[in-house]
Order: C-alpha cells, then structure tokens, then sequence
C-alpha cells in the first residue's frame, strides 16, 4: 500500500513538473532572476547611484570599471615567504621590487593583478605598491602626507583608462598614474613616488617574495 502511494505521488510530482503551468512559472522565475541581476549590474555602472557610497563626491571624467568600492580588495597584511621557498616561482617571474634601509621585497604581477595595490611597510617606510592591469603601470608611493599616513583601496572607478584609487582616512580619490588627488579633501595633493622598479624574481636583491596574506583571497 505505502510503495503504491509513493509511486502515485511521484506520478503527480511528474505531472505537475511536465505541466505548461508549471513550466511557464519556471521560466517566468529565471526571468526575474535575469531582471534583477541586470538591474543590479546596471546600478552600479550608473554615477547617479554611485552617491550611495560616495555621497560627498562630485563625479567629472571618471567612469565605471566594473568592480564596486573594494571589489578589487587591497591586500593591507601582506605576508612574505623566502623566495627559495615560493611555491611555483620562476627565476623569469615578473615582480614589482621595493628596497628601504636593507629591507628588500618583491611583489609578484601574478598577485597585484587580483589585487592592484598592496599596503605595506618597508624598513620602516609606509608604501603603497600600485598595479594598474588596464594600462600595464606599476608605482610604488610613499604613504606620508603631511601629518596623516594613508591607505589605500580601489574605488572600482577609472579616469583616463588608468585606475582610481581611494585613500581610508580621508575617501579622497586618487588618479594612480601620477598620484594626484582628483576628488575630496586631499583634492590637488600630490603623493610621493618611491623608487620601486620592475623585474624578475631571479634579480630580487633580497630573500622575500610577496604573497598574499590570511583574509586576503579574492574570489
């Protein structure tokens, strides 16, 4: 009796998923589903919207690259590892290098491209090391403004094909190829370049290759 009330149940789930009602609803499901996901894609690609994040901003030639505030997430606890012992790690590997008072630190591309900026201290130096994939440029600032030392994040925002970086103290935004600020309190300041370089891993001229550190993967 049981194994016949089962089979004439699973005879009208059977039914009822082959039903033109059924599958009309299903469809019209995925469709609202579509719907929201476009909208959503749309709102963050439309400055109107970007004043929920950015109420005090006023927005000229900058666009969208895709990516919300933070989408791009700034690696701000960066471990490192010997080189020897960097899995993977090819003498030919590109990195971005950074040198302070015998502090030597390599930044691997295949790192800053999920992540393009890395807050980190360096011989006791704060620095900011910058990747830019869309433009292919690499620099390393100095993070000391006058009395404040800054971090900073990616707005998810281009000017000029170039990225648009944010500072974390003052939400000021920063043009990343020459370091100006373009929009917010630090508008019109310029942060100081330090002398980073590119190169291969094989040239570091110390034992450290970055990595990215706990809390820092990106999806």
């Amino acid at each position: 009796m049981y194994a016949m009330r089962r089979s004439a149940a699973n005879c009208r789930a059977t039914k009822l998923n082959d039903s033109p009602d059924f599958l009309r609803l299903l469809a019209l499901s995925w469709l609202a589903v579509f719907v929201v996901l476009m909208a959503t894609s749309a709102v963050s690609a439309n400055p109107r919207f970007w004043k929920l994040s950015w109420p005090d901003t006023d927005f000229g030639s900058i666009m969208s690259g895709g990516p919300p505030k933070d989408g791009i997430p700034s690696i701000d606890k960066p471990a490192f590892t010997p080189l020897a012992k960097y899995k993977g790690a090819a003498d030919s590997e590109p990195v971005i290098t950074f040198a302070h008072k015998g502090d030597a630190r390599a930044y691997p591309l295949r790192v800053l491209i999920w992540h393009e900026i890395v807050n980190d201290t360096v011989g006791g130096l704060p620095v900011s090391v910058t990747y830019c994939p869309l433009c292919n440029s690499s620099i390393v600032f100095d993070r000391r403004l006058g009395d404040k030392i800054l971090d900073f994040g990616t707005t998810g925002k281009l000017r000029n094909s170039d990225m648009v970086m944010y500072d974390r103290q003052t939400e000021t935004w920063w043009q990343q190829f020459t370091g100006t600020g373009i929009v917010g309190e630090l508008n019109s300041k310029t942060l100081k370049k330090a002398a980073g370089a590119g190169g291969i891993a094989g040239e570091v001229p110390g034992p450290l290759s970055q990595r990215q550190g706990p809390g820092a993967e990106r999806p």
